[in-house]
Order: structure tokens, then sequence, then C-alpha cells
């Protein structure tokens, strides 16, 4: 029995990066994914829905991403991907931007404000209450 072979050095394993194609059924390295391919899967991993991107748009020319983050070199996706807000959703995030930068003055005129039609809310119902007894 020769014992020599099992002190021999071999080299560390190197880490790879590579996917499988689920499509095809081949493995592919990383590099030749197309980007687009990389955010949709990002994006149906954290339940984002995500449109194709458009061929007009002025910021990613079509390709669905502006550029890579240099530390990770991951796309950074075109907000043309994402798919329009509504009047609604739109609305609610104007007023939680303007929330976010108001100074005390303004917050304390609109808790004032608020104040106000809350009463006059309460003298309405108290309105219409009367004039139902009567």
């Amino acid at each position: 029995m020769d014992l020599s072979k099992y002190g021999q050095k071999y080299d560390d394993p190197q880490a790879v990066d590579k996917f499988v194609d689920v499509k095809q059924g081949t493995v592919v390295e990383k590099e030749n994914i197309p980007k687009i391919e990389v955010i949709r899967a990002i994006a149906k991993k954290y339940g984002i829905e995500i449109d194709n991107p458009r061929p007009g748009c002025h910021h990613c020319h079509g390709l669905g991403y502006i550029g890579l983050d240099y530390k990770t070199k991951a796309p950074v996706p075109c907000s043309c991907l994402y798919r329009s807000r509504d009047v609604k959703q739109k609305h609610q995030d104007f007023i939680a931007q303007q929330g976010a930068v108001w100074n005390r003055q303004k917050k304390r005129m609109m808790a004032k404000t608020m104040k106000k039609q809350r009463y006059v809310q309460v003298a309405k119902k108290e309105l219409i209450k009367t004039e139902e007894k009567t």
C-alpha cells in the first residue's frame, strides 16, 4: 500500500458564478446572461411586476437598465420597466413627500387646519341630527 499519494497537495476549488438555464437545460456563465433577465429574476424574487422595456425610452434606449452598480455589477433598472401608477397612488406619493419635507411651522399649521376641519365635520353631523329630529 502506497501512502505517498495521500500527502499530495491539491488546489482548492474556485468559486465560479454559473447558472442553469431551465429552458435549454444548459449551464450559463454569469457574464453571458442578458441584463434584463437578471432584472426580471430579481423582480420575481421580490414579487414586483415589471413590463418590457420601452424602445423609445430616453434613459435606457430600450435596454431596460441604466447602468451597472460598480460594487456588485448588478444592472440598475430603468423606470420604464415599472408599471405606471394611477392618479390615487400618485396623490398618495405626493402627500408622503410633502409630509417628509415640512418644517415645524408647516406641520403645526397643517395640524391646526385639520383640527378646524374636524370641528366643521362634527358641527355638520350635529346639524343634520337636529334637522332629522325636527
